[in-house]
C-alpha cells in the first residue's frame, strides 16, 4: 500500500556487543513520504444520441487516488462539430459553490465526489457528429512522461454526441403583414405572401401544393378539385421589407432533376408541380402565391389551403 504523504514513524536502531546488555550506540531513523497527486475521473457513458432542444446529463465521478489531500476543477475545453469548428452550446459544469456545504472541491485521500455535466442542445442545430471535451485539473502541477512541461491537467474526457436528423417543413402566413381573407371577382387574381421554412436540421426539398375543401374536410390530394378553371402560380419575393422588393417568377424545368439551383423555386412541367430544391436547415424563403379565380366562379366563399411537403413525409403528415 502507498503510505500517506508527510512524516512517517521514527525507527530506533540500537547496537551492543554480544554478551553485554549495555547498548554501545543507537541511531534514530525518520521517514518522509513524498506526496503523490493522482485524480481519476469515471464517465460510464461517453457516446450519446440526442435531438435538438434536448438536455443531456452526463454523470461523472472524481476520485482522489493519491496519498495526500487534493483539490480539483472540471473545465470545458472545447465543443466542436465534425469539422472542428467551435460550437456555442449551453453547457453547465457544477462548481463547488453550488453546494450547500462548500469545500472548494477538496478531496481527502480515497474520497470520491459525484457531479453531473448538463449539456443543453440548441433548438436549432444541424444533424451530425459533435465532440465535447472536458478537462480534470489538480491544484498541483506535475510533469507527464510524454511532456517536458508541467501541467495541472490530470485527465481529458471526450464525449461524442450525435444529433439525430429530422425533417420539418413549414408554411406560414404572417397575419401582421398579410390578410388571409381576400375579396375578388370571377376572373381576377388574389395573392398571398407566405414564408416557407425548413425547420428541420438537414437539407431538404419542398414541394408546393394547393388543396380545397370537400364538404367539411380537406382533400389530401393536391389540386383545385372541382374548381377546374382555377390556377395557382408561385413566385419568389426578394428584398422583402426594403423599399424596392423584387418579385421573381419561378424557373421552369421539364423534370425534377433539372431543378438544381439552391433556394430557387421551380415549376416542373412534367407533372405540373412546384418546388423549392435544397433548402438549408432553418432556412426561410418568402414566396407569393397567386391564385387566378375561375371566370365562372360562383359568388360564394371558397377556402383554399396552401401546403408544403417534403419527399420524406407521408401523404397525410408531409
Amino acid at each position: 500500500d502507498v503510505a500517506s504523504a508527510g512524516l512517517g514513524p521514527s525507527i530506533t536502531i540500537k547496537a551492543h556487543l554480544e554478551g553485554f546488555p549495555r547498548v554501545s550506540d543507537s541511531v534514530i531513523l525518520s521517514t518522509r513520504v513524498a506526496p503523490i497527486y493522482d485524480l481519476k475521473s469515471t464517465v460510464n457513458e461517453t457516446s450519446f444520441e440526442v435531438d435538438p432542444g434536448e438536455s443531456l446529463v452526463v454523470p461523472m465521478s472524481v476520485l482522489n487516488d493519491g496519498n495526500t489531500p487534493d483539490r480539483y476543477d472540471v473545465r470545458l475545453l472545447s465543443m466542436t462539430n465534425s469539422t472542428g469548428i467551435n460550437q456555442l452550446w449551453d453547457i453547465y459544469i457544477p462548481r463547488d459553490s453550488d453546494s450547500l456545504y462548500p469545500t472548494e472541491n477538496g478531496l481527502q485521500r480515497g474520497d470520491i465526489q459525484y457531479l453531473e455535466i448538463i449539456t443543453n442542445v440548441p433548438n436549432q442545430v444541424e444533424a451530425g457528429q459533435y465532440v465535447l471535451e472536458i478537462g480534470l485539473f489538480s491544484e498541483e502541477a506535475y510533469q507527464s512522461e510524454t511532456d517536458s512541461e508541467e501541467t495541472h491537467l490530470r485527465e481529458l474526457i471526450t464525449i461524442a454526441i450525435t444529433v439525430r436528423e429530422f425533417h420539418d417543413m413549414q408554411i406560414m402566413i404572417d397575419e401582421t403583414l398579410e390578410n388571409t381573407v381576400k375579396i375578388a371577382a370571377p376572373g381576377r387574381t388574389v395573392q398571398y405572401l407566405v414564408n416557407v421554412t425548413n425547420n428541420g436540421n438537414v437539407v431538404d426539398d419542398a414541394f408546393l401544393n394547393v388543396h380545397t375543401m370537400n364538404n367539411d374536410a380537406w382533400n389530401e390530394d393536391p389540386g383545385f378539385g372541382i374548381l377546374t378553371s382555377w390556377v395557382i402560380r408561385w413566385s419568389e419575393l426578394e428584398n422583402f421589407g426594403s423599399e424596392v422588393p423584387t418579385q421573381k417568377e419561378c424557373l421552369e424545368t421539364s423534370t425534377v432533376s433539372g431543378a438544381t439551383e439552391a433556394g430557387r423555386c421551380y415549376f416542373v412541367s412534367n407533372g405540373g408541380v412546384w418546388m423549392i430544391p435544397s433548402m438549408n436547415a432553418y432556412e426561410t424563403i418568402t414566396l407569393v402565391a397567386s391564385i387566378d379565380v375561375g371566370p365562372a366562379a360562383a359568388l360564394m366563399d371558397r377556402e383554399i389551403g396552401l401546403k408544403v411537403t417534403t419527399p420524406v413525409g407521408s401523404s397525410l403528415e408531409g
